[in-house]
C-alpha cells in the first residue's frame, strides 16, 4: 500500500517539476531577443566625451551609427542567432549589432561587431549621477568578461576633465 502511495506521489511531483520546467524555458525564450536593434536607444544618442591619458576620447551615437574616437561603424538589424557566410564577413567589416540587455539591475545595450567571437564588444547605458553636488546623464561603459565599469562619459568636454577620474560604484 505505501509502495503504490509513493509512486503516486513520485509521478505527481515529476509532472508538476516538468511543467515548471517547459514554463520556464517559455518565459527564458520569449525574454531573449529574436532581433538586433534597428537603431540605437534615444537616451544613449548624442555626443559623450572622456578624458583620459591626457586626451579627449569623442563618442558619438546616432540612431543608426556609433563613431568611437575616429572608428565609425553602422548598425544593422539582424535575425538572431546569426548565421552568416565566410563572404559576408569579408564584404562588411565595420557592421555593428546592438540589442537589450538586463545585467545587474539595469537595462544595457550590448553593442558589438557582427562578425566577432562572444564576448567582445562593449555595453552602454545612460544613468543620472550625483557629481559635484548635481544630477547629470552619464553614458556608463562596460566591457570585457567581466563587466566592470571601464568609465563614464559626459557630455561636455569641460565635465569630462574635471571629473576624469570618477568612479562608479556597480
Amino acid at each position: 500500500m505505501k509502495a503504490k502511495w509513493l509512486v503516486i506521489l513520485a509521478i505527481i511531483f515529476s509532472v508538476v517539476v516538468g511543467l515548471e520546467v517547459a514554463t520556464s524555458m517559455e518565459h527564458a525564450r520569449a525574454a531573449k531577443p529574436q532581433q538586433t536593434l534597428r537603431t540605437f536607444p534615444q537616451a544613449l544618442r548624442g555626443t559623450w566625451y572622456r578624458y583620459e591619458y591626457h586626451r579627449y576620447r569623442r563618442i558619438q551615437i546616432s540612431a543608426r551609427s556609433l563613431n568611437d574616437d575616429g572608428f565609425k561603424a553602422g548598425t544593422h538589424a539582424k535575425k538572431l542567432p546569426l548565421k552568416m557566410s565566410a563572404a559576408q564577413r569579408r564584404a562588411h567589416p565595420t557592421w555593428l549589432i546592438a540589442y537589450p540587455v538586463r545585467y545587474q539591475h539595469g537595462r544595457w545595450t550590448r553593442v558589438t561587431g557582427w562578425n566577432t567571437w562572444d564576448g567582445h564588444g562593449g555595453y552602454f547605458r545612460q544613468i543620472q549621477q550625483r557629481v559635484g553636488g548635481k544630477w547629470l546623464p552619464l553614458l556608463e561603459i562596460q566591457s570585457g568578461a567581466q563587466l566592470k565599469t571601464d568609465g563614464v562619459a559626459f557630455q561636455s568636454k569641460r565635465l569630462a576633465k574635471r571629473y576624469a577620474n570618477l568612479k562608479i560604484n556597480n
